[in-house]
């Protein structure tokens, strides 16, 4: 797997979420529970569990300073704490937590698997974005009242799949919870922090089943009670946030390879034109599927 990140990321989607998208410049990060991975946040959980409770094995303070040992039970209790917290599932049922919500993307504009999966069978369109662009990614909040706070969002990762990865990033973690010191203290504001530094890690492990849709995120973490959609889907309801891009994310569209493509191409090269969108290649798939 390299480390590079690609120039443009992809996603797939129906006509009908190509209009969405391009019409409104935002699109949807999906609540994570309601994905079709039923093992969502859950797969890195017990990696996390186990990465948590040896680090609190290890924490035994040294010598006698009393003011060690209070830091050392302080960073012991976090972490069981956040382990606790992790294996009971306080992070994946209904919280008042909040949670994460998603936006999917893959390194390859014309895969066959994802015009399967998730473009109309071939029949949809891949939109590339330029990956430095989606930093500026922005989400429309409404904590209270009518007024609204831009909040920005973290730049796209990687979702991992291998074990020896998700090891790898469970170690960071535990760093980061670390870090708090003596204020990660249970039950408290840094207790509650450490929840949060576990919960955007484990939105980017999967199941190494997924690997072949080298699968990039853009992940919210709401903590609050965020401006929230709903949309109807596979399990009924499905919860939503909708984020905005600006229109030069835009790299590219490619046509899926379903019938009449030429057709196709022709009515998203009007679409992006009429829409604003300048100078956006529109490119046909090459992948010699037939529907």
């Amino acid at each position: 797997m390299s480390d590079e990140t690609p120039k443009t990321l992809h996603h797939y989607t129906d006509s009908q979420g190509l209009l969405g998208i391009l019409q409104n410049r935002n699109f949807w990060a999906t609540d994570t529970r309601y994905l079709n991975d039923t093992q969502e946040l859950r797969h890195g959980c017990e990696t996390m569990v186990a990465a948590l409770r040896k680090a609190a094995d290890q924490q035994a303070p040294a010598g006698e300073d009393a003011e060690a040992k209070e830091a050392a039970v302080a960073r012991t209790t976090a972490l069981r704490f956040t382990a606790t917290a992790l294996a009971r599932g306080q992070l994946f049922d209904t919280s008042p937590h909040g949670g994460a919500y998603v936006t999917c993307f893959c390194e390859g504009g014309d895969q066959l698997g994802q015009w399967r999966g998730y473009g109309a069978n071939g029949g949809g369109f891949a939109i590339g974005f330029r990956t430095d662009a989606l930093a500026e990614l922005a989400h429309e909040l409404k904590p209270q009242g009518d007024d609204k706070a831009t909040a920005p969002l973290p730049k796209p990762q990687r979702v991992l799949y291998h074990p020896k990865d998700l090891e790898r990033r469970c170690a960071t973690v535990v760093e980061k919870i670390l870090s708090f010191g003596a204020n990660a203290a249970p039950f408290s504001a840094g207790g509650f922090d450490a929840i949060y530094i576990c919960l955007p890690a484990l939105a980017f492990m999967k199941h190494d089943a997924f690997q072949h849709e080298n699968e990039w995120r853009v992940l919210l973490i709401n903590r609050t009670n965020p401006n929230l959609k709903f949309r109807s889907g596979a399990l009924g309801v499905i919860p939503y946030v909708e984020i905005g891009f600006p229109a030069h994310a835009v790299a590219e569209v490619v046509v899926g390879p379903g019938p009449h493509p030429e057709l196709r191409k022709q009515a998203v090269e009007q679409l992006l034109d009429s829409e604003g969108y300048e100078k956006v290649p529109v490119r046909l798939s090459t992948v010699p599927y037939r529907p």
